[in-house]
């Protein structure tokens, strides 16, 4: 069994005060060295200011990287209301594989940027979350597991999709073989559509769709 490796992201007294100061110490062969790195993270007054790319580490289903909160962390369902992470570019690329987000905020404040840039991902799953895209034209999750190929590609359950000038979640050019499940999520006032599927294969349970230009 991989050892879990937890580290706190706080805005002092913790390991790290910033997501990419954390990934980028943790970043590496996780499958060599048998781990599951965690960023457990707090709350900071304002929101954690930063951007963070997660990109060339190997991975695989049982030893992988997780960002997630404490339940004393967590929001309650409303923006701003538990950990949050703000900016005006990107709020997060992730491209290493069987990434796990948990209870986190993504909240993207560029006119143009995206919540959560995810197009080089596969099996990534995203558990009780809020995702937040530019007012103008950014989704606020962008280009889900993009390319083709087969299985499950993502997983996204309980979350808030919300808020974005362009599409809720846009998946153009996602290729024509892998799956992304969406349950019992919420896509709501979405200058775009809520939930753009143009390629792909959909499961989609459970789900609300209301305010968006297109649901």
């Amino acid at each position: 069994m991989a050892t879990i490796v937890t580290s706190t992201i706080k805005p002092s007294g913790g390991d790290y005060t910033t997501l990419t100061a954390w990934y980028t110490a943790k970043a590496g062969n996780l499958v060599a060295a048998d781990q599951v790195q965690q960023a457990e993270c707090y709350i900071f007054s304002g929101g954690l200011s930063d951007s963070l790319t997660m990109s060339g580490s190997t991975t695989d289903a049982t030893r992988y990287f997780r960002i997630y909160t404490p339940v004393s962390e967590r929001h309650n369902g409303t923006p701003n209301s538990g950990f949050f992470v703000s900016s005006t570019s990107n709020v997060m690329d992730v491209r290493d594989n069987y990434t796990r987000l948990e209870g986190i905020e993504l909240n993207a404040t560029g006119t143009t940027n995206h919540g959560l840039y995810a197009a080089y991902a596969r099996y990534i799953t995203m558990t009780d979350c809020i995702f937040k895209g530019g007012p103008t034209s950014g989704s606020a999750i962008y280009r889900l597991c993009n390319g083709a190929g087969a299985g499950v590609h993502a997983t996204v359950v309980n979350c808030l999709i919300y808020g974005a000038g362009g599409d809720g979640v846009s998946l153009n050019n996602s290729g024509t073989g892998p799956t992304k499940q969406f349950y019992h999520c919420v896509f709501a006032n979405n200058g775009g559509t809520g939930l753009q599927a143009a390629y792909g294969d959909y499961d989609v349970r459970d789900c609300v769709f209301f305010g968006n230009t297109t649901d």
